[in-house]
């Protein structure tokens, strides 16, 4: 079976190769269109100064290639020094400046065509300048292309395609596509230039940078656990404060001419259920090791009906209270966790432990007491706050027992990753939202369906907030597994924080005075509680060395 499992895991690493590299370049491909054509604000005045994407691009692309290095290499790897590339640089600049500039004067697809003519000017150079044979068949492809961009270029484009254009100019646009592809020619042949005079001395340098790396050791791990910290903190932050904010858009906006809204906010957990399913099953074929001894998928079956209903209650609370109030509400976990665990089993919590519980429970009580803008009340779907605060809740103590189920699971198959949890628990929450959804007489899943279709940007929504789900995921195990837990409790619960910031600044959500004084309470009684958890970890660890 090695050989199979081989085969298909490098399948499925191919297709996720595909899928990233397809939605990165065509997501670029309309933003670069839409920048280009778009008039913004009221006076509707275009963003004429296209060259200032290369410089965004060029500072993003350096920050993050400086990253990945001081994260996955092993440092000193005798790569070619950084001033080496400063005349491929030049050519780097002026050749893409010139290939957006076009898209002032032709359309994007125009632009495309025209950049997929590379192989025109390096065969005329091979042919005339350094007396390179084609064969046939080469010539017959670049006849082809040829044909296709001039053909292209000649036949009229139509009024609707021109009146987007910032200055319609077909030769100037063509030409300096053409330029483009003779800069990106001579910045290739460079790096190529480059790679060659390295491989001569790969060896060698290879064996200096063994030498190095064991002094730079110690330096490198401190340096690239921080790295890799800032990394989890920026994914955790960035994918599920999109999705709040795509959760509040989905719950709050009229889609559409007819104003209507997305009333089946329970399909966003079918949704994410799917979305996740497939997204652990990929993860598992292209990272374990196959017969990792975990648990059997059928033992997820209890836990996946209470990960139905808890969530479901959570989005659905979004019709009856703000995000805001829905985020406070969800971060005080622990009240019921101290009552089950006082009132049931008698356990006796420290006064500490009790202060932090009262300023969650005050801090979230004065805030549902308190007055809600008029603002922030139009724009749920129906006002009802008694109603919303009863489902956040009623979702905190399914979660509860979701969460004792899986860990009950995890102690009887101790060799279950986070992976298999999330394959077992999606498995079973995608057949019963199916049922919910599709087979129960009342269930509106054609109708969220239909509504998907009559409007695309909402569809477009719950898939991006599915993927944020599911990439949010891989940044909360690489935490726990490379952190711990306690520094992932941080992050998610200042992240939660922030999400309550950006909901009131960016979702025109005010909160007043008195609101951001009771958020203060919560976040202080939850960062009190984290600050226990870490003191208490210092003392464990201390009688460990002992």
């Amino acid at each position: 079976m090695e050989g199979q499992g081989t085969g298909l895991r490098r399948v499925l690493l191919l297709s996720f190769c595909v899928a990233g590299i397809w939605a990165a370049y065509i997501y670029q491909g309309v933003l670069q269109e839409i920048l280009s054509t778009k008039k913004f604000g009221e006076d509707g005045k275009r963003f004429e100064h296209l060259a200032f994407l290369n410089l965004a691009q060029n500072v993003v692309c350096l920050v993050w290639s400086y990253i990945m290095i001081k994260l996955w290499s092993n440092g000193g790897s005798g790569g070619a020094p950084w001033w080496t590339y400063w005349s491929a640089g030049i050519t780097n600049t002026i050749g893409p400046a010139m290939g957006i500039e076009a898209l002032k004067y032709i359309s994007y697809p125009a632009q495309v065509l025209a950049k997929s003519s590379k192989m025109i000017p390096v065969m005329l150079m091979g042919s005339l300048v350094y007396g390179i044979r084609y064969s046939l068949p080469e010539y017959l492809c670049t006849f082809l292309v040829a044909g296709g961009v001039s053909m292209f270029a000649l036949l009229k484009t139509s009024s609707k395609t021109i009146s987007k254009l910032a200055h319609p100019n077909a030769p100037l646009g063509y030409g300096l596509c053409f330029l483009n592809l003779a800069f990106d020619g001579f910045t290739n042949a460079t790096q190529d230039s480059i790679t060659a005079r390295l491989i001569s001395n790969i060896t060698e340098t290879r064996i200096v940078a063994a030498g190095e790396s064991k002094v730079m050791e110690g330096q490198g791990t401190g340096l690239r656990r921080v790295l890799l910290l800032s990394f989890c903190v920026a994914g955790i932050w960035a994918a599920y404060i999109y999705q709040g904010v795509l959760q509040e858009i989905l719950s709050t906006k009229k889609f559409g001419e007819d104003g209507k809204r997305f009333e089946h906010l329970a399909f966003l957990n079918l949704a994410q259920n799917v979305v996740c399913l497939v997204w652990s099953y990929i993860m598992i074929k292209l990272w374990s090791n196959g017969g990792s001894g975990g648990a059997p998928w059928w033992t997820y079956w209890s836990a996946g009906i209470t990960n139905t209903i808890g969530p479901a209650m959570g989005i659905e609370a979004l019709k009856y209270i703000s995000y805001p109030a829905q985020v406070l509400a969800k971060s005080s976990k622990m009240i019921p966790v101290m009552l089950m665990g006082s009132l049931v089993y008698g356990i006796r919590y420290s006064l500490p432990e009790y202060l932090c519980t009262f300023l969650v429970a005050g801090g979230v009580s004065m805030f549902a007491l308190l007055k809600t803008s008029s603002k922030t009340i139009s724009k749920l779907a129906h006002p009802n706050a008694p109603l919303g605060y009863g489902l956040c809740f009623l979702n905190l103590a399914f979660d509860g027992f979701t969460n004792a189920t899986q860990d009950s699971i995890t102690a009887r198959y101790p060799k279950t990753n986070a992976w298999d949890i999330m394959l077992g628990m999606n498995l079973w929450g995608t057949i019963y939202n199916m049922v919910y959804m599709f087979g129960l007489p009342h269930g509106s899943g054609f109708e969220a369906v239909q509504f998907c279709k009559q409007h695309p940007e909402a569809a477009w929504d719950i898939l991006m907030y599915c993927l944020c789900g599911a990439v949010g995921q891989n940044f909360i195990f690489l935490t726990i597994s490379r952190f711990g837990s306690l520094a992932n409790t941080t992050i998610t619960t200042t992240r939660k924080f922030v999400s309550i910031v950006v909901s009131s600044v960016l979702s025109g959500n005010p909160l007043s005075s008195k609101q951001w004084g009771c958020v203060s309470m919560v976040f202080g009684g939850l960062s009190y509680q984290i600050y226990l958890k870490w003191r208490k970890l210092q003392r464990v660890q201390k009688k460990k060395k002992t």
